[in-house]
């Protein structure tokens, strides 16, 4: 029986390629990358290409690449970094309505340590509204935190404004931005965003689950969250997950690479009936889209011209209809 998998948002099935660099690493490679015999200097190496590889990918310097656990982990990094290192200069924090709970929920958590926290309220379509972050952006903000395409609708933000904004009327905030759900998948422009901060997951781009980065420019610093042996520049302590990173580099090159053919595939696959996701043949049939089609009140989630066309995210305000509908 063929496999349709619809879930690739949610995680994804390693591919080859990625699989065989862990598996390197694992069985090869298997250094630790702190020794100084042959295995670990193999493993720095390996390290050192993977940190410039990613950067690569985000045009980023290699020093700026933190790796860590999960987009999760990244997330608090950065969000409790910087309440820790910013509090006497301000306590506004701003996260976006729509967030991940990997940020949302520390949100909430400060607001109850005496953080000024604020939710940016955002339009039917799930975007913020850029009027309402003017009105909440001051001097006292330190963070503002809007996730790149959201998980949910695939709702693409518009982070180029929002980062206009902070610029102008709160210079001093350091803007994070949620990228798990677009690296890989859609273009990602730090430098147009006027962005500090950055997060990627390796699961989402067919990397194995336990390995993502922080991006983080380098005139900004934060503590670390986990201290111990000063791995990744003393920024995030414990031995490095070389099959994860290596594997993560190897994922992160095949995705970006394919970015824009993948959504002329997409788009062209629906049309045609067939669609190939994530790397994966997956056959839609045509009586789906035309039922679709032929519901009055069904809409596409995020509004159609700022949605991420890795999602089909359908809303049906009804539901009638024969039992296979």
């Amino acid at each position: 029986m063929q496999e349709i998998y619809f879930d690739n948002s949610s995680t994804t099935r390693v591919c080859d390629q990625a699989l065989a660099e862990a598996v390197k690493e694992m069985q090869q490679e298997y250094g630790n990358p702190g020794s100084v015999h042959h295995l670990g200097a193999q493993a720095f190496h390996a390290l050192q290409a993977a940190h410039t590889s990613l950067a690569s990918a985000l045009h980023a310097l290699p020093e700026e690449i933190y790796f860590t656990g999960s987009g999760t982990e990244a997330n608090n990094m950065l969000i409790f970094g910087v309440a820790e290192a910013r509090a006497r200069a301000g306590r506004r924090i701003l996260v976006s309505a729509v967030e991940h709970p990997s940020v949302s929920e520390p949100a909430k958590y400060l607001l109850s340590r005496g953080f000024d926290v604020h939710f940016i309220p955002v339009d039917p379509q799930g975007r913020i509204r850029l009027d309402a972050l003017a009105e909440l952006l001051n001097e006292e903000t330190i963070l503002v935190s809007i996730m790149h395409v959201n998980n949910e609708t695939g709702t693409i933000q518009p982070l180029a404004e929002a980062g206009s904004l902070i610029r102008r009327l709160a210079p001093q905030a350091i803007f994070h931005v949620d990228g798990v759900q677009s690296f890989g998948r859609v273009a990602v422009d730090l430098a147009a965003w006027q962005a500090d901060a950055f997060v990627a997951s390796g699961h989402k781009i067919h990397a194995p689950k336990g390995i993502a980065l922080l991006w983080l420019k380098k005139e900004r610093r934060i503590p670390p969250l986990l201290r111990g042996g000063g791995q990744e520049r003393g920024m995030r302590s414990g031995t490095e997950n070389m099959p994860g990173i290596c594997a993560f580099a190897k994922a992160s090159e095949i995705a970006c690479a394919g970015i824009a053919g993948c959504r002329i595939r997409i788009i062209t696959g629906c049309i045609c009936q067939w669609a190939t996701i994530g790397g994966g043949c997956a056959a839609y049939p045509q009586s789906f889209f035309s039922r679709c089609a032929q519901r009055s009140t069904a809409a596409l989630s995020g509004g159609k011209r700022r949605i991420c066309i890795c999602w089909i995210c359908l809303q049906f305000t009804q539901q009638q209809g024969q039992p296979g509908d």
